[in-house]
């Protein structure tokens, strides 16, 4: 399938299964290929998200140079985003230590920020853990490697694929979408970090 054709979920789903077995092979690392999507996502982030422009950036990710790591992406954290159906719009949420409960501490979160926030945690984590895992104590080399059910890309995206994309939404999968946004891209990359 070519990408101008991708115009569903469905057909999303099968490009990147079928993406997933031509790479199966690759050597490049988890941080290499976080690092080469957030290349091309910067490239096309002005660009109206479609799935076909996800299958591109998820193939990118296996060819094009990845960026350099950039230290000050060791300040990122994984934000605990959630779409607000109430108000129509993402909100991130934090733990209020004081009331000992989640509290909204973001509304109307734009879509890219959640991408970039995620994107960035998720590199700084694989570089920890495959350049300088000796600065970490045990303790936190053991937390985050325990966070990372698949520390490798062809698993990651084929655990998000059939978490997101599973055979059960086969139906609602043929219908396009009119709208995406860059948060469906960091639901993929969170669900394919944790999803076993």
């Amino acid at each position: 399938m070519k990408i101008g054709d991708i115009t569903t979920a469905l057909d999303f789903r099968e490009f990147v299964r079928d993406l997933i077995r031509r790479y199966s092979l690759t050597d490049r690392t988890m941080s290499e290929y976080l690092r080469a999507l957030w290349a091309a996502v910067l490239e096309h982030k002005d660009d109206l998200v479609t799935y076909g422009l996800l299958a591109q950036l998820l193939e990118a990710a296996y060819v094009v140079e990845p960026l350099p790591f950039d230290m000050e992406w060791l300040k990122e954290r994984q934000p605990a985003w959630t779409w607000d159906s109430a108000t129509g719009t993402y909100i991130i949420k934090g733990y209020d230590e004081e009331t000992k409960s989640w509290v909204i501490k973001e509304r109307n979160v734009d879509p890219f920020c959640i991408l970039k926030h995620t994107i960035l945690a998720q590199i700084s984590e694989r570089y920890l853990l495959e350049t300088t895992p000796g600065d970490l104590s045990e303790k936190q080399y053991r937390q985050l490697e325990n966070d990372w059910s698949n520390p490798h890309p062809y698993p990651y995206l084929e655990s998000a694929m059939l978490a997101m994309y599973s055979e059960a939404e086969e139906q609602v999968a043929h219908q396009q979408t009119e709208m995406l946004t860059w948060a469906e891209l960091a639901a993929i990359l969170s669900i394919g970090k944790i999803y076993d």
